[in-house]
């Protein structure tokens, strides 16, 4: 990697516009299909989003492509249940239920056919993430939960369980490394592999409690965190001591599900209510997701993070109170250089999120993606800031 550069900032923030205040919005899009009495959306890859919905009695797999009108079911016709809980541009990943109370890890490529990854002698899997040619997710065998590993059929399986573990279960995966957790001593213990039960490490902070990856990108791991108490979001970077607390002050409980680039999303729980969140890698760059949906909405959590060049696009669920149905939601914020705390406005918390990230060298000042923090970055975040969105 390229020696991290910086300069400090030589000009004040007064000197920026302060007339720069419009920005791109959060849209909140219900995806909810027409006749389904629950949905839910897991996974958001670019253009598209994943999840289930139950219609007809049946939980479904189901595709979307950002409307509740794009909606396809991928469900075998002669299976009981499945759902998608991952997907990259063209694959698709989850469980098929094959009996009543017995779902095997399946693989799609866009249509109803699928690919049974349970591998044998097991009672039980699903795959819950999916990146680079990688499955992960958790296989019962004989009672117990096993982190496991595929690249795309039953016999690829590798069992990631250490050695002296009962239990343990794999969240994600950014194609070359897994996360998740492992038991041990009635301690959950957030979790890394690459590739091996041997390669095994712990990533659980010093004096928790408990703690789970439940997400990966190529540098952060995502999840939560207790410290004798409920759950708190956290990021982290590859070892124990890097967690970050994302846990906002005014929530009695939170949690990363999703990451994506420099976003991560899950929930918070605030005043009794579950409400989906996003952050940008520290408490108070927390955005409440929730507050954007319809009055009709009583609860709401995020689950799924997408980050590219049209923007953010996350994907989860929410309680409607008036239908009386759980359904798919999809937020998104389209590109907006100015807006780099990603809450919908630019003005004065923008320019003090860059100017701390640049302050230090982190790449996350990186505006002209050149892998250096200098003063070609502020230079361009500047002239983004004049400009507004």
């Amino acid at each position: 990697m390229p020696v991290k550069s910086f300069v400090c900032l030589a000009t004040p923030f007064a000197v920026l516009s302060l007339a720069a205040n419009a920005a791109a919005q959060w849209t909140v899009t219900n995806l909810h299909p027409a006749g389904a009495v629950q949905s839910g959306a897991w996974t958001v890859n670019a253009g598209q989003q994943g999840g289930w919905a139950v219609v007809d009695g049946v939980v479904v797999a189901c595709l979307w492509s950002g409307s509740a009108a794009s909606w396809t079911s991928l469900h075998p016709s002669d299976m009981s249940a499945s759902q998608i809980k991952c997907l990259i541009a063209a694959q698709q990943a989850g469980y098929v239920d094959v009996g009543f109370g017995e779902p095997h890890a399946a693989l799609w490529s866009g249509t109803s056919s699928w690919i049974d990854l349970n591998p044998a002698f097991a009672s039980a899997s699903e795959i819950v993430a999916i990146a680079g040619g990688q499955q992960v997710g958790t296989t019962q065998l004989f009672g117990n939960s096993h982190a496991s590993l595929w690249t795309g059929s039953a016999a690829s399986w590798i069992d990631l369980k250490p050695a002296g573990i009962a239990y343990s279960g794999a969240n994600a995966t950014n194609g070359s490394q897994q996360g998740g957790w492992v038991l041990l001593s009635g301690t959950s213990l957030a979790s890394m592999w690459s590739g091996s039960a041997e390669s095994w490490v712990s990533l659980h902070p010093s004096g928790a409690t408990g703690s789970t990856i439940m997400a990966m990108s190529d540098t952060k791991q995502a999840g939560s965190v207790e410290w004798g108490g409920p759950s708190h979001a956290c990021i982290w970077s590859g070892t124990p001591e890097s967690c970050v607390d994302l846990h906002p002050p005014v929530a009695a409980e939170s949690s990363a599900r999703a990451i994506s680039g420099d976003t991560q999303a899950g929930y918070t729980v605030v005043d009794d209510v579950i409400r989906a969140a996003a952050w940008i890698g520290t408490p108070e760059s927390w955005i409440d997701l929730h507050a954007l949906l319809p009055a009709d909405f009583s609860s709401s959590q995020a689950t799924g993070a997408w980050t590219g060049p049209a923007g953010i696009s996350i994907c989860g669920w929410g309680f409607n109170q008036s239908t009386g149905h759980q359904e798919a939601l999809l937020w998104t914020l389209p590109n907006c250089t100015a807006d780099f705390n990603h809450d919908g406005f630019v003005n004065g918390d923008d320019y003090d999120a860059f100017a701390s990230l640049f302050e230090s060298a982190d790449l996350g000042a990186d505006i002209n993606h050149d892998s250096f923090v200098n003063g070609d970055d502020y230079d361009a975040f500047a002239s983004a800031f004049e400009a507004g969105c």
